[in-house]
């Protein structure tokens, strides 16, 4: 946004009146950290939508090398889980604007979230290089303490699907240990024993 110097007052009080409680805070240095050429045309934005038999679902509408991360996502809070939802917190649940919410779930994902306590921000890494047009995929167990909404049978068709989808209460601790970071924190705390990292 291009604001004129006598007019960024006025500006800014149509914003904080038309975005309440979407607006974040943020600073010149904190976009001075910003990956070079994020979301510009030198790397373009990494995700396309497409639909599918399920439904839509998100792709790579590029090469993605490992540990790029390939959204940022906040929402907002509602009171209980429900398909479009993500739990950040014990008793918190928040409904991401754009497209993090159309990211199928796998038993074997190219991508983890990393959600922090008290931090208003989900971020979506690549767990490995994830080809151009490649079906983009996350472990709803990493960060949903139970889950409801999806039944109980996995139809994510990885060669090591778990075949049910409980939630992170039920998560098969050698799962656990394996997504390390990518376990949401407030789960981490929770159970702090099996979700540290596997040393190989």
């Amino acid at each position: 946004v291009l604001l004129q110097a006598d007019t960024i007052d006025q500006a800014v009080t149509w914003l904080e009146s038309r975005y309440a409680g979407r607006l974040r805070p943020t600073s010149l240095d904190r976009l001075a950290g910003l990956p070079q050429g994020e979301g510009s045309a030198a790397n373009p934005d990494p995700v396309t939508v497409h639909v599918g038999l399920g439904g839509r679902g998100l792709r790579a509408s590029r090469a993605i090398a490992a540990g790029e991360t390939i959204l940022r996502a906040w929402g907002q809070q509602v009171p209980a889980r429900g398909p479009d939802t993500i739990q950040v917190d014990v008793g918190t649940h928040v409904r991401p604007e754009g497209p993090l919410v159309l990211c199928s779930h796998s038993c074997e994902p190219n991508c983890g979230l990393i959600i922090r306590t008290g931090v208003r921000e989900i971020e979506m890494r690549a767990l490995r290089a994830i080809a151009a047009g490649e079906k983009l995929s996350i472990d709803y167990e990493t960060f949903e303490y139970v889950i409801e909404h999806q039944g109980t049978t996995c139809r994510c068709g990885a060669g090591n699907c778990r075949g049910r989808l409980p939630g992170y209460k039920l998560l098969p601790p050698v799962v656990r240990a394996r997504y390390g970071e990518f376990i949401a924190e407030y789960l981490r705390v929770l159970e702090p024993d099996v979700s540290a990292p596997v040393v190989k």
